[in-house]
């Protein structure tokens, strides 16, 4: 799962507001990853090499969903002050 946020993070540019839905996808991956890694029963059991990648994960895509955030508002605010 996190070989594959990575993949897909690599490859989004948060400047993209060309597809803004990417930006929600990875804030719903981030929450899903950081949900399994944290603290409680099962992650005593993980190696600790693996916490730490996906934590990192985690923190890449929430990044990158912030900057799909960004650019969409910069947009549309771009956009409102054409409109007036």
């Amino acid at each position: 799962m996190a070989s594959a946020g990575d993949r897909a993070i690599a490859t989004t540019p948060g400047s993209d507001i060309g597809t803004p839905q990417v930006g929600l996808r990875m804030v719903l991956f981030a929450g899903e990853l950081a949900a399994a890694i944290q603290p409680g029963q099962y992650r005593g059991e993980l190696p600790a090499s693996l916490v730490a990648a996906c934590e990192q994960t985690v923190t890449a895509a929430t990044l990158v969903a912030a900057e799909c955030l960004a650019g969409l508002v910069q947009t549309v605010q771009t956009l409102s002050a054409l409109a007036t």
